[in-house]
């Protein structure tokens, strides 16, 4: 899981541009246990935004999720504290991910991953 303060998070989903500046519907996430990084699913070395991990680490994922997911993870976000701790994380059902989580306070968000490299295989 990769814990960044809601402000960050925000940050990152604000950075997703607009449908017709993209080339895929996909936006990739990655967590390499220092920062939570957000890049295009065709582009990944065309960095959007990057925020600093706080708190407890875990291992390193990295996962492409709707870009139309980041709308309602931004509304939900604007709703917070700046400095609410906000969990991101792959959840593994099955041969892969399912979902990814977005985890604050008590509450969660939930949307359908596109892909998932780094998944355990089966």
């Amino acid at each position: 899981m990769a814990t960044v303060s809601a402000a960050d998070l925000l940050r990152i989903v604000e950075a997703v541009p607009p449908r017709r500046a993209r080339a895929s519907e996909g936006v990739r996430l990655v967590y390499d246990q220092v920062h939570l990084t957000m890049s295009a699913e065709d582009r990944p070395a065309e960095e959007w935004a990057r925020a600093d991990v706080v708190g407890y680490r875990t291992a390193a994922w990295e996962l492409t999720m709707y870009a139309v997911s980041t709308i309602a993870v931004r509304v939900w976000l604007l709703e917070m504290e700046a400095t609410t701790p906000v969990g991101v994380s792959p959840f593994w059902g099955g041969p892969g991910p399912v979902l990814v989580v977005f985890t604050a306070g008590g509450a969660s968000m939930q949307f359908p991953v596109i892909d998932c490299p780094s998944a355990p295989s089966v």
